[in-house]
């Protein structure tokens, strides 16, 4: 009586647990993108708030927000997308209010600039290091117009301020299911 030996797999058997490995691969990489995601928005809302902050310092020290009214109107400025030039300029001047310089890398141009606010090297953005952008390497969108009544399109006395979340372009034109777009935004006004 003879036995046999089984000294390996079989290609059937190779083929399974190969296709195992690439499913359990697809769901965690799947859940890797979602989680960074949601770092990147729970981010966001830390330097939305820290930023919130700045801004009541500075008006504290100066009667008033920094202005960003020539830029567009807010719905324009709103609808754009976050890598246009309307956000970066916003961005830059909001900068130069709450940090005191024109750029990260330039030095305090004297000892009485007030610095509202302390960024690290990866919040801000732009070729210069000029402008505050969000975890998604946008610019942080900014409308101020002391002059408008209301002050914004969804505050109604301090400015907008927010993060399009990633999103790259969007459409306002004022009725609630395109207002409901910008609930994904990680913002400074109320959801609602």
């Amino acid at each position: 009586m003879r036995l046999s030996s089984r000294c390996g797999f079989t290609l059937v058997e190779l083929l399974v647990v190969i296709s195992v490995i690439g499913i359990l691969a697809a769901l965690t990489l799947g859940t890797g993108s979602f989680v960074q995601n949601k770092a990147a928005h729970s981010r966001a809302q830390g330097e939305v708030a820290a930023i919130d902050l700045a801004l009541e310092r500075y008006k504290i020290d100066n009667a008033d927000y920094p202005e960003a009214s020539d830029i567009g109107s807010p719905g324009d400025l709103y609808a754009a997308d976050p890598t246009s030039p309307e956000y970066r300029i916003a961005g830059e001047r909001l900068f130069q209010a709450l940090v005191g310089r024109k750029n990260f890398d330039q030095a305090a141009s004297s000892s009485d600039t007030t610095q509202y606010i302390e960024l690290k090297k990866g919040q801000t953005g732009g070729e210069n290091k000029s402008y505050i952008q969000d975890p998604f390497k946008n610019p942080y969108g900014y409308f101020y117009d002391p002059t408008d009544t209301p002050k914004s399109l969804f505050n109604e006395v301090v400015p907008d301020f927010w993060s399009t979340s990633g999103k790259k372009t969007a459409a306002l034109k004022g009725s609630e299911e395109d207002k409901a777009h910008y609930l994904n935004w990680v913002a400074n006004w109320p959801n609602k």
